[in-house]
């Protein structure tokens, strides 16, 4: 008699472990796709961060871009290379924090004298596809004439 109960409590215990190893893979799924999202924002972030450093760097190539009038501009940067912008970064107008004479010259009368200027160049680079925004700013230190356009 008692042979019979137990071949009963053998299917039970044999489903509750099949329910059991159900709910593990069903939670390895979920927890799998949960990193993978996290690694795409990841990687769009770091993306973004690229196009506005490019972006900043395009704005540095040339000196005049310190010198009056400074302008806002946008940028279109392809980081894949394909042909197609990838990025557009809004670029603001330098910001100059300070001047300061260069060191080695002793007077500045013709006002044709180069001075170190501090400036704060700010970016926003935004991906259209995904929606992603990246905020980046950086300082840059340039030798400039004193008739830059620093307040």
């Amino acid at each position: 008699m008692n042979v019979h109960r137990q071949r009963g409590v053998t299917l039970v215990v044999g489903l509750i472990f099949l329910l059991v190893i159900s709910l593990l893979a069903v939670s390895a799924i979920r927890f799998s796709s949960v990193n993978l999202k996290i690694a795409g924002n990841a990687q769009a972030q770091a993306e973004a961060t690229a196009a506005a450093q490019a972006a900043i760097e395009q704005v540095l190539d040339s000196a005049a871009n310190f010198y009056a009038p400074l302008s806002a501009r946008d940028i279109e940067i392809d980081i894949d290379n394909d042909g197609d912008a990838d990025y557009e970064v809004a670029v603001a107008a330098p910001t100059c924090l300070m001047m300061m004479a260069t060191p080695g010259y002793s007077a500045n009368f013709s006002g044709f004298a180069p001075q170190d200027g501090y400036w704060d160049i700010g970016a926003v680079a935004t991906d259209p596809r995904t929606g992603v925004s990246v905020e980046v700013h950086q300082g840059v230190k340039a030798r400039v004439l004193a008739s830059a356009g620093c307040p």
